[in-house]
C-alpha cells in the first residue's frame, strides 16, 4: 500500500469515526434532554396531584365512603344524604390540559393511572353538573336519575381519591432519580 492509499483510507476512517462520535454525543445529549423534560413534567404533575390530595375531592371521598357503609344496598339517596360539591371538581386551566399529550411519555402503568384518574374525574364532574341542575326537579324520573348519577359520582370521586397517592409515588420516582 502506498502513502496515498493509506491516506485515503485514513481520511475515510477518520470521517466515519468522527461522524459516529458526533452521533453518539448528540444522541446522549438528546436522551439527557428528554429525561430532564420528563422529570420536569413529572414534577409539575406531582404538584398538581398534591393539590388534589389536599382538596375537597378527598374530603368528599371520605364522606361518601362513610355514608356508603351506613346505607342500605340499592336504596335511594335522600335529600339529607345528597352531598354534591358546589364547585367544579377541576378547572379548565388544570395542568392536565397543558400536559395531556406528554402523559403518554411515562411508562404504561403511570400514564394509564393518570388517564383513568382524569376519566373518573370528568365523569364525576358531568354527574355533579347534572345533579346540580336537576335535583330540585320533583319529577320522579329525574329524581331516580339524580340518585343514579349521585351513586356514580360518589364511586368516581372515591376512585380518584384512591389513585392520588399511588400516582404521586410513581411521579416522585421519576423526578427524584
Amino acid at each position: 500500500m502506498n502513502d496515498a492509499t493509506l491516506g485515503f483510507f485514513g481520511a475515510i476512517f477518520g470521517s466515519i469515526l468522527g461522524s459516529y462520535l458526533t452521533y453518539r454525543s448528540t444522541d446522549q445529549l438528546n436522551k439527557e434532554q428528554q429525561l430532564n423534560e420528563l422529570k420536569n413534567i413529572a414534577k409539575a404533575m406531582d404538584i398538581n396531584f398534591e393539590s388534589f390530595s389536599n382538596s375537597e375531592l378527598v374530603k368528599y371521598a371520605e364522606l361518601y365512603v362513610k355514608q356508603r357503609s351506613k346505607r342500605q344496598p340499592n336504596s335511594f339517596i335522600s335529600e339529607e344524604q345528597l352531598y354534591v360539591p358546589i364547585d367544579p371538581l377541576y378547572l379548565p386551566t388544570d395542568i392536565y390540559f397543558t400536559f395531556k399529550h406528554d402523559i403518554s411519555k411515562f411508562d404504561y402503568n403511570l400514564s394509564s393511572n393518570i388517564y383513568q384518574f382524569y376519566t373518573d374525574l370528568f365523569k364525576a364532574e358531568m354527574n355533579r353538573h347534572y345533579i346540580q341542575n336537576n335535583n330540585m326537579n320533583r319529577d320522579s324520573g329525574k329524581q331516580m336519575i339524580c340518585t343514579i348519577k349521585q351513586q356514580d359520582m360518589e364511586a368516581n370521586i372515591i376512585s380518584c381519591s384512591n389513585k392520588i397517592s399511588n400516582i404521586r409515588l410513581q411521579l416522585k420516582k421519576i423526578y427524584e432519580e
